[in-house]
Order: C-alpha cells, then sequence, then structure tokens
C-alpha cells in the first residue's frame, strides 16, 4: 500500500478534520456510490459517495474529511462538473461536504435545493416549508411580523397609538395592551372593557365600584351601604335587601312587605317553613280556589269553600285530585281522587279515594300493602272487632282471633277449629279438653286423615277399635299397622335412612340400653365388624369376629404344611396385664404375634372419625398351628419310642 492511500485510511478513520482530496479513476458505479482506484494504488472497488456526476474510467478528485469521502471534481468531463463550480462560489463556516443537484450539505446544515427547505445549527434556524423555527433570542426595532409592525417601544397592527379607534386597531407596548378603544389596559392597570362580558372569578379591591355599585371587603351596595336601609340596595354578609320591604338576614329570615308574586318559581329541595297564604292562582298543576261555590262551576261541578284540586283526563275517564277544607256541601273533605267517564257530568260524591272529616277512609278497588290496624268496620264481607275477624252468611260463620280460627256451621259446635296448641274437628268442637300439641278427630267408629294429591300415591292415618296406621289408598293395603294382638306389621321391606358416620354404616339398636350399646355391624369376606361400647368402655369402639369357614369349595392348590409350627408357638409370649382396667392373668399380644406371620391377625389402625380399630388375633388361623405343633410333637414322641 502507498504512502497516499495509507494516509487516507487514517483520515477515513478520524473524524472533525479539515479535509484532504486525492486523484483516481473511477472503475464502476452502483447507485450513488462510485468505487475508485487512487494514484499508486493497486486498490480498484474504495467507496466514494458520488456526489457530482461521474462514469468509469473518469478521473475524479474525492475529498476525504470527518471519516467521510465523496467527490468534488471530475477532470475528465470538466463541462458536467457543475458542482466544482458551485464549490468555488459557495461559502459556508467551514467546508461543503455534500453537493448534490438535490442537496447542499455543510458542517452546520443543508439546504434542499428542490422543495425550499433548510436547517442551520442543528435546527437553531430552520423551514420546513410551512413553519420557520427559531432558537434563541430575535431582536429587531422595525419590520414586520405578518401584519404586524415592529416599533422600538410596541409592536402594534393599524395603528401605533394606544387606544386608537380605528377599525382592526391593537397594540401592545410600553403604554399598555388595546383592542381598538373598546378593550384597554393601561400601564397603570386600569381596564377599560365597553360592552363585555366576563365568566369566571372577579375581583375586585375594597372601595372600587362596578357602574353605580361600590365594592367593599364584605358587601356590594348601591345608594346606602346598611342592610335593609330604604334608600339602598345591598348584597354582602349581612344578607340580600332591596329597601326596607324585602330582606333575606344571613340567618335566612326573609321579610317580604306588600309582595306579589307571579309567574313560575322553581325551587330543587327547598324547605320552607311558617306560613303560605295563597287566594287564587296554582301551585305546579293545583288551581288554588278560596270562595263559597255552589252547583256547577268550570272547576267541575263541586261545592267549594276552600281547595287544592287539578284536572285531567285520557281517552276513556276525567279525573281530578284535590284537597277541600271549610263547612259547606258536602262535608269537610281533607284529601280525594275522583274519576268518572269522558263527558259525564261530575257530583259530590264522585270519587274512588277520600278521606272525611271523621276520619272515614273510602277507597273503591284498593290494593293496600304494609301494616293496616283498625278495631271496627268491615273488610268486603269480614267484620272487624278489637279481638276478632269474622264473617257470617247466615249457614256457617268463620272467626280468626289472635290464639285460633274456628270454621263451623252457625250456632254449632260441629267444624274445624285450629288453636295455637291443637286441632280439633267433630261435633264437640270447643268443648273438648285439649292437651297441647295433640290433634283430636272426633268420632265413634273411625277417625282417618286423608291426603289425596293429583298426581302421586294417596295414603290414610287411619284409627279404629282393631287397628292404628298408614293405609295405601292405591294399593288398598296397610303399609304400617298396630293391631289389638300388640304386633306390629310392615309391608314390604324396612329400609333404614341413617348413618352413624360418614362411611354410610347403617346403625342398629342393641336389645337393651345398657353400656352395652351396638352402634353398627358391619361385614366381608374375612370378618364381621360389630362398633358398640364394650364392658366398662364409655366410647364406641370396634370388635372383629373371623367366621371359621373352612368349605373345600372356597380353596385351590391343596398341599400339605411344610411350616415348622413348634418354631412359631415357642416365639408366641404369653403375657398377663390390664385389659380397659381389668387383670387378666394369661393373654397375647396380637401386635407382637403379627409380627410372627401378619395373617394371624385382623383389623388394626383407626376408623374415619378417629376412633381405634381394634386389632385381635384370628383365633381360627391360629389354631392350624396349634394343630401342626401338636403333630410335630407327637411324631417326636413317636421316634423316641413312646
Amino acid at each position: 500500500m502507498t504512502d497516499a492511500i495509507r494516509e487516507l485510511f487514517e483520515l477515513l478513520a478520524k473524524k472533525e478534520n479539515t479535509g484532504s482530496d486525492y486523484t483516481g479513476t473511477v472503475t464502476r458505479v452502483e447507485g450513488s456510490t462510485a468505487f475508485v482506484r487512487f494514484n499508486g494504488s493497486d486498490i480498484d472497488d474504495t467507496p466514494v459517495s458520488l456526489s457530482i456526476g461521474a462514469k468509469e474510467g473518469d478521473t475524479v478528485r474525492v475529498r476525504v474529511a470527518d471519516g467521510r469521502a465523496w467527490l468534488v471534481g471530475n477532470d475528465t468531463a470538466p463541462p458536467n462538473d457543475s458542482s466544482g463550480v458551485a464549490y468555488d462560489l459557495i461559502r459556508t463556516n467551514a467546508y461543503i461536504r455534500e453537493l448534490t443537484t438535490e442537496n447542499i450539505r455543510g458542517e452546520n446544515g443543508w439546504i434542499n435545493l428542490l422543495n425550499g427547505t433548510f436547517d442551520y445549527g442543528n435546527g437553531a434556524l430552520s423551514w420546513n416549508g410551512d413553519h420557520l423555527t427559531v432558537k434563541g433570542a430575535i431582536t429587531a426595532t422595525s419590520g414586520k411580523i405578518g401584519p404586524w409592525d415592529i416599533g422600538a417601544t410596541a409592536i402594534y397592527k393599524g395603528s401605533s397609538t394606544w387606544g386608537a379607534s380605528s377599525s382592526g386597531a391593537a397594540y401592545f407596548g410600553d403604554n399598555g395592551i388595546s383592542i381598538t378603544d373598546k378593550f384597554k389596559v393601561d400601564a397603570a392597570g386600569a381596564l377599560t372593557a365597553t360592552g363585555a362580558t366576563i365568566s369566571g372569578t372577579l375581583t375586585a379591591g375594597a372601595n372600587s365600584k362596578i357602574g353605580p355599585w361600590t365594592v367593599t371587603s364584605t358587601s356590594i351596595y348601591y345608594g346606602n351601604s346598611a342592610y335593609g336601609n330604604a334608600n339602598g340596595l345591598y348584597f354582602g354578609t349581612s344578607g340580600l335587601s332591596l329597601g326596607s320591604a324585602f330582606k333575606v338576614s344571613a340567618a335566612g329570615a326573609l321579610t317580604c312587605t306588600g309582595a306579589n308574586i307571579s309567574g313560575t318559581i322553581t325551587s330543587t329541595n327547598a324547605t320552607i317553613t311558617g306560613n303560605i297564604t295563597a287566594n287564587a292562582g296554582s301551585i305546579g298543576g293545583f288551581t288554588i280556589v278560596n270562595s263559597a261555590n255552589t252547583g256547577t262551576t268550570s272547576a267541575g261541578g263541586h261545592c267549594y269553600t276552600t281547595a287544592l284540586y287539578t284536572q285531567c283526563s285520557d281517552d276513556t275517564y276525567e279525573y281530578e285530585v284535590g284537597m277541600k277544607g271549610g263547612s259547606g256541601s258536602p262535608n269537610y273533605l281533607a284529601f280525594y281522587v275522583g274519576r268518572i267517564t269522558k263527558g259525564a257530568a261530575w257530583s259530590t260524591n264522585t270519587k274512588v279515594f277520600s278521606v272525611a272529616n271523621n276520619g272515614k277512609l273510602t277507597a273503591t278497588n284498593a290494593d293496600i300493602s304494609g301494616k293496616v290496624t283498625a278495631t271496627s268496620g268491615k273488610i268486603g264481607p269480614w267484620t272487624l272487632s278489637s279481638t276478632q275477624i269474622s264473617n257470617n252468611d247466615g249457614s256457617y260463620e268463620t272467626i280468626i282471633m289472635p290464639n285460633s280460627i274456628s270454621m263451623k256451621v252457625k250456632n254449632s259446635t260441629s267444624g274445624l277449629s285450629i288453636a295455637y296448641d291443637a286441632l280439633l274437628i267433630g261435633s264437640s268442637l270447643g268443648t273438648t279438653s285439649v292437651t297441647s300439641g295433640i290433634i283430636t278427630l272426633n268420632s265413634t267408629d273411625q277417625a282417618q286423615v286423608n291426603v289425596s294429591r293429583t298426581s302421586g300415591r294417596s295414603g290414610r292415618l287411619v284409627a279404629n277399635n282393631n287397628s292404628f296406621g298408614l293405609y295405601d289408598v292405591e294399593s288398598r293395603s296397610w303399609v304400617f299397622r298396630s293391631g289389638n294382638d300388640g304386633n306390629t306389621y310392615i309391608l314390604g321391606k324396612l329400609y333404614c335412612i341413617g348413618t352413624e358416620d360418614s362411611t354410610g354404616r347403617q346403625p342398629i339398636q342393641s336389645i337393651t340400653t345398657a353400656t352395652g350399646l351396638v352402634s353398627y355391624m358391619s361385614a366381608n369376606t374375612s370378618a364381621l365388624a360389630v362398633r358398640g361400647r364394650w364392658g366398662a368402655s364409655k366410647g364406641f369402639t370396634a370388635k372383629n369376629f373371623t367366621p371359621a369357614s373352612s368349605d373345600i369349595r372356597i380353596k385351590s392348590d391343596i398341599n400339605k404344611s411344610k411350616v415348622h409350627a413348634l418354631d412359631l408357638i415357642r416365639q408366641i409370649d404369653i403375657c398377663e396385664f390390664r385389659k380397659q382396667g381389668a387383670y387378666q392373668p394369661v393373654g397375647m399380644i396380637a401386635d407382637w404375634i403379627e409380627e410372627l406371620d401378619p395373617l394371624l391377625t385382623v383389623g388394626g389402625g383407626y376408623e374415619e372419625d378417629g376412633a381405634m380399630n381394634i386389632k385381635s388375633v384370628d383365633t381360627f388361623y391360629l389354631m392350624g398351628y396349634v394343630v401342626k405343633a401338636i403333630q410335630e410333637l407327637a411324631d417326636k414322641v413317636s421316634r423316641m419310642g413312646g
């Protein structure tokens, strides 16, 4: 590599150098890149930015600076080397890095030759085609910004005079701010706004004015600063007053002398105390009447002394709702709702709901929910009293009292009575002595209670001179019967639905109620388990009873035993101990025997409820060892000549 090429690559590896020019020959062109072989070098593929026109074989000059290389001249075709001419004519504060038909790019910015956009100083001054962006201070004492003129002390439009009356004039400067002469704020802060609409918060200092109104720290007043003064209007901490005739104090007390209120008064969630007196007009849709009208009037033909009412109608009916008072005809009526067929004449009795001055309530087709308290009167056919509700149609009588209900033939003791402690059916109704909780069916032959269902079985509870029990009407047979012979008969199977624990074991009752009570019995192929209280035990435990099953039909692969039973018998420890508090001089420990042969024991562990499953010795299985051991001893005795 020549010294010139080495210097080129050293310059390409550096940044921010002043740049150097080199001469070479273009070996090929690909897109915007020319590949150049520099003079004195045999390397022909050094890439260079095609910043000016060049083709293969042209002799060109290459500028290297800041780690980049680009064409700055074409010695073979000078007429086409317009960038070389531009380089001689255009100057920046450094060197032009790139010059194309579209862009001029220097060290501190660029200019786009096609659309006129530019950026100098890395955004300090830029133009994107629509907006000019300037970073830093702009100082000007003359010139224009759009329609605004720049002066030494102000910027203005239309007139350089603050507060000029000419149309469109605006001013912002040392004298203040103004938009014509209608809106002005002088340098001292005085505001003049003609025809202004102001929203938001307006704050005024003490003893300032808004038109004829004086503003203080506690009030706004006109004419006189005192609350309730006849010569002033006042709004402040003491209240609100219009002269002395209308006053609302800070406590909410209203004084209104000689007021005549008309129009609509709307109040949301208002609380009004004291008296409201009105002789005419309306409240909402209700008309106020204060005259002794008699006969037919526009109010619907009612006789009023005073009333508050409203009328409306639909396709079928006309309605009137109101409150009446005074003494006339009809009598004093506090509240009423009336309804007539549309077009018919109203009368004083046309009402579907009313409350009269004597407290009488009249309601047609009423649907009342909630508590109703009454000690007299009627509800439909039912007569009310302080102790009962009764209904008597001449033949039958029904009485509902706080502690009983009775239904019977009038003036008879035959019927049905439901008391708080008994149900009575029969001819001695009301005379039979009833023990609490007993249902008495009075009959000389047979008493029965029938239960019938539309879809399902029908049954009957029967009691007569021979039997007592449940009778199946469908099968015409007794389901359960207790006869005079002292026996109880059950038709079909008896199922015990209850369970002793979560395992589903069926409970049984032992024949005694002593401490040997049995809880359940369960069985499998090897043992019968009985759970109960045994002896002095206070809790329930289970015992396993092994069946002596030895039928050849349940055995297979039968051969003579080869076990040395005598050796196992010798290992069994016979012990004395106490078992559940009782001394036992001879016995075995199942857990020890289990170590000799696991089949010698049954049970062990715990039940699901945490109770012990008592481990026991399988004595029938142990008997096999005993017999085999005796045979082994007999053989020894025989061999000894015995």
